[in-house]
């Protein structure tokens, strides 16, 4: 009887405000980052955070633009950027597109805390894709920074860093 109560808690839907779901996901986001840094050592004792920066191409073929402005919240978040990592324009469903597989393989293996994207639409438009990539970077646990939070004009917006977002 337990194992059958364990299946069906493990596939009810979780509850999200019905409201302004990019609000519920701007929310996990930050929770998840704020865990990553309560569980830092003291300040003098801890090392550089290392991102990996993700971006999709553009229409010319090149992420430079995007690259360079990850780059530079990254290190104005007093981080580095260990791994620059692009892909081309492919499916919603990020684990379809080889980039992003290999962005989550180096925080996986360790080599870098956090991956660094402009804005939520890089790693999936869709809301279930992209609750289901918040939930599984906060359980490593690690960092996602997003350049322009969810919920914002992707290109619209300013470039505002959400890098200790909410501390």
């Amino acid at each position: 009887m337990d194992l059958d109560n364990t299946r069906q808690r493990r596939w009810q839907p979780t509850l999200r405000p019905v409201a302004n779901r990019s609000l519920y996901l701007q929310r996990l986001r930050v929770s998840n980052n704020r865990h990553w840094w309560d569980t830092l050592p003291t300040p003098k004792s801890r090392r550089q955070t290392r991102y990996v920066t993700y971006a999709l191409n553009c229409k010319n073929g090149s992420a430079d633009e995007d690259l360079s402005a990850l780059r530079q919240c990254v290190e104005d978040g007093e981080g580095a950027v260990g791994y620059y990592v692009t892909d081309s324009y492919g499916t919603n469903d990020p684990t379809d597109r080889p980039g992003w597989l290999e962005a989550c393989r180096l925080l996986q293996l360790g080599f870098v805390d956090g991956i660094a994207v402009m804005n939520r639409d890089v790693i999936s438009p869709s809301d279930d894709h992209y609750e289901a990539v918040v939930q599984w970077i906060g359980g490593r646990p690690a960092l996602l920074m997003l350049v322009r939070p969810e919920g914002s004009d992707s290109r619209l917006s300013p470039v505002t860093p959400t890098i200790r977002e909410g501390l």
